[in-house]
């Protein structure tokens, strides 16, 4: 099925990082939820399949509260935005990520629920990651997640630019969310 659990929530502290499908039925993309455990840095819990962003803040909401009211970092572009207001506003699940949003004068204007991926926070993300890999700090069981890792590098894009992801036809979901949630779980655990 979509959910592989590898350990159960007693006594874990957990963060919740997602990635929301951006279409629905696309063959190269799905929705994922990676539960890490915030003190031992482990993937206890993955859950990968294409759904509707209603489906997905039902998904998450459960994960989180299976995993003791486990932190919850999903990504808010696009149909993240759905996910989380589902989450948020319809779930009542409030034990979500927050990105200080600056205004143009460069003082904080507001807060907005989610993990913003952008040209500037998709590397930071990525390099997260990279490093936690590097010094074996994260522990991946997922032979999935191991896969689009494996595959996961620099494309050069249609206008000639470079970008880290899956090759053509590849998934790269299950890393992206672990991306996020390794920039999130740095900045909040100190991994």
């Amino acid at each position: 099925g979509a959910l592989k659990i590898y350990d159960e929530p007693e006594g874990r502290q957990c963060i919740v990082c997602a990635d929301p499908a951006e279409v629905v039925g696309e063959d190269n993309c799905n929705a994922v939820a990676q539960v890490i455990d915030v003190k031992t840095c482990e993937q206890v819990a993955i859950w990968a399949d294409k759904c509707d962003p209603s489906e997905f803040g039902d998904v998450l909401v459960a994960l989180c509260k299976y995993y003791n009211n486990a932190f919850l970092v999903c990504e808010n572009n696009l149909a993240g935005s759905a996910v989380l207001v589902r989450v948020y506003e319809q779930l009542n699940y409030h034990n979500i990520y927050m990105t200080k949003e600056l205004g143009r004068d460069g003082s904080l204007s507001t807060f907005k629920y989610g993990w913003r991926t952008d040209q500037q926070t998709r590397p930071l993300a990525i390099a997260a990651l990279a490093r936690l890999l590097k010094e074996r700090v994260i522990k991946i069981r997922d032979p999935e997640t191991v896969e689009e890792l494996i595959l996961f590098q620099v494309q050069i894009t249609p206008q000639g630019t470079k970008k880290m992801s899956a090759p053509k036809g590849k998934l790269d979901d299950r890393v992206i969310s672990l991306a996020i949630g390794s920039y999130v779980g740095n900045q909040q655990y100190r991994w």
